[in-house]
């Protein structure tokens, strides 16, 4: 897994835990 990919993995990671938690 290239250093790029998992820089997008973590960003969509950290979006959807903030958003997740937002919906709460």
């Amino acid at each position: 897994m290239s250093i790029a990919g998992t820089n997008i993995w973590k960003v969509k990671c950290d979006y959807w835990i903030t958003n997740n938690a937002s919906s709460v």
